[in-house]
């Protein structure tokens, strides 16, 4: 074993990196960045990760984030029948109402509004149908957690598609191996178009050779455009039913090949209310949709 041996030959998966990364900030009492867990690849990574991380303070456990005040959640659309009626909704009802904040490693981040993300996502939704992609095809996200990957995932909703969110590689040296791995998903999903980051689109070319289907790879800028706001050139969008396709997602594969799990409109919006209930309504709110179950994932 050097500094230079590899996680993967020392037999440190993610779950062991993670707790790993823990004592060292504990030990040496450095705040260590947040996508550490996705880019060390040696032990000589976390080194260096030590000797530029900022102290943290004995007492300090983490990052005290203080959240806007919002206005009550009384209303909510209970006539909605598809994820689009619940973004319109909000975009009618509460424009300005923050939908998700992105925390930074320091506690700050940005907000996303309803009405920001109809925005971006309407633009999104413009660049997937001037790319050919039609009402119940499905598209591929292969993208971290950030910005771009709601927007994306709403835009890909508003063109009437069918998102399938796809785990991005654990670590850049592992790109052209997850690529590959992929294949297999993206060829059983259909997907006719994937949005992944810069770095992966060049390879992501090379998928299309193995995956009929595939038609498009390109980074969520492109659907975009240059123009932040393109809601002037913006086609009609359609309207999906509550029984049309929402969402493919897959299960990780970790014992097996990747199975997809297809869900409804319907389905996606038993789950949101039934997690917006308290318990014992549960059951009341999953029989009036005709979902006798909530789908989730760990």
């Amino acid at each position: 074993m050097t500094l230079d041996s590899t996680f993967d030959d020392l037999g440190i998966g993610s779950l062991e990196l993670a707790e790993l990364l823990l004592r060292v900030q504990g030990k040496y009492g450095v705040a260590l960045p947040s996508d550490l867990l996705a880019s060390a690849e040696t032990p000589r990574d976390l080194v260096v990760a030590v000797d530029r991380g900022h102290p943290v303070l004995a007492p300090e456990r983490g990052v005290m984030v203080s959240l806007p005040t919002t206005e009550p959640g009384g209303l909510a659309p209970e006539a909605a029948s598809t994820l689009n009626d619940v973004l319109d909704w909000h975009v009618g009802a509460t424009p300005e109402r923050m939908h998700i904040r992105l925390l930074d490693d320091s506690g700050g981040g940005t907000d996303l509004t309803y009405a920001t993300l109809h925005r971006e996502a309407a633009a999104v939704a413009a660049g997937l149908i001037a790319h050919d992609v039609m009402p119940g095809e499905t598209v591929a996200i292969m993208l971290p957690t950030c910005r771009a990957y709601f927007t994306t995932f709403a835009g890909v909703v508003l063109a009437g598609a069918v998102p399938v969110p796809v785990y991005p590689p654990a670590r850049p040296s592992q790109l052209a191996d997850h690529l590959r791995r992929t294949t297999g998903i993206l060829t059983n999903a259909g997907a006719t178009l994937l949005v992944t980051v810069p770095e992966a689109v060049t390879l992501g070319h090379l998928l299309r050779a193995n995956v009929e289907s595939l038609r498009h790879v390109v980074v969520p800028e492109t659907l975009m455009g240059t123009s932040e706001d393109a809601s002037p050139s913006l086609p009609a969008l359609p309207r999906p039913r509550s029984d049309d396709l929402a969402l493919v997602q897959y299960t990780s594969g970790s014992t097996g090949q990747p199975k997809g799990v297809a869900l409804a409109h319907r389905n996606l919006l038993a789950n949101i209310r039934a997690m917006a209930k308290p318990p014992g309504l549960r059951e009341r709110i999953r029989s009036s949709a005709g979902c006798r179950c909530t789908t989730t994932w760990v």
